[in-house]
């Protein structure tokens, strides 16, 4: 009886695997914020960090401007929106700076800042006290694969990002976080900001990729609480990368040499 050879088989088993198998490099991530339906659909939010030991989270919107939030001085905004108001509103993420692109490249030639007033926005705060804020992305619908943020950053001379080692972060969640106690949302990763930098990234990534609606970047700044001073580190575009889902045709291409050699490992087999 001719025995065939089982090693071939199983190379070609891992083979197929490993086709249908999505690469997590940068080339091969789908950038969400860059998908039409996203575009449409989703939107972001600035949100002042509230005074410690409140009862309320995500409630207190606002506009980034120029540190004496003038609304006749329109440097810095996002847009043109006017920072001086007090009924801030979602921008939506297919006509905000922080998500406007050059193609299909973001375009970090756009900028917002001044974050005076909001990192204690209840609160207050002397010249150099670090202070989060948030920025809240919702997406428009729930997407898996998320595999990684990325926040395109400047903090030269003159700009406040607290650079205390993993004081960004950026969370997640399929539902929109609680307003009470802020919970809801899961931590995705920390980044490090780094002093001086004219233009970086910073990339928060997780270790598996992960479904989700909401996307909460929380960062950190050292800034006062009053119009003097530095406004606070510029922020200049904001990416969600995830791991595309492999089309069912490459799956069938990938499985057939398997189940080709599974067919004829049956019919050489002898009968009892």
């Amino acid at each position: 009886m001719k025995k065939h050879p089982r090693f071939p088989f199983l190379l070609l088993l891992i083979a197929a695997c490993g086709a249908a198998a999505p690469s997590r490099g940068h080339a091969q991530l789908i950038d969400l914020t860059d998908d039409a339906t996203v575009r449409a659909n989703g939107t972001y939010t600035y949100y002042a960090e509230q005074t410690a030991g409140a009862a309320s989270y995500f409630t207190t919107a606002f506009y980034p401007g120029p540190s004496n939030h003038d609304s006749a001085t329109p440097s810095d905004r996002d847009g043109t929106r006017d920072d001086s108001v007090t009924t801030a509103a979602a921008i939506s993420i297919g006509a905000g700076e922080l998500t406007d692109y050059t193609g299909t490249t973001p375009n970090t030639g756009t900028n917002v800042s001044g974050w005076i007033g909001t990192t204690s926005y209840l609160g207050t705060s002397t010249s150099g006290n670090p202070g989060t804020f948030d920025i809240l992305l919702n997406l428009g619908a729930v997407y898996s694969n998320i595999s990684e943020v990325v926040v395109n950053y400047t903090d030269a001379a003159g700009h406040r990002f607290t650079t205390t080692a993993n004081a960004q972060s950026v969370f997640y969640g399929v539902t929109a976080p609680d307003t009470t106690s802020g919970g809801g949302l899961t931590l995705f990763g920390n980044a490090t900001a780094a002093a001086g930098t004219t233009a970086g990234n910073m990339d928060f990534t997780t270790g598996s990729p992960v479904s989700a609606q909401y996307i909460d970047i929380r960062l950190n700044m050292s800034v006062p609480g009053s119009g003097t001073g530095s406004a606070g580190g510029y922020i200049n575009s904001i990416q969600v990368l995830a791991v595309p889902e492999p089309p069912a045709g490459a799956l069938l291409f990938g499985f057939l040499p398997v189940w080709w050699l599974a067919g004829r490992a049956r019919k050489a087999s002898p009968r009892a």
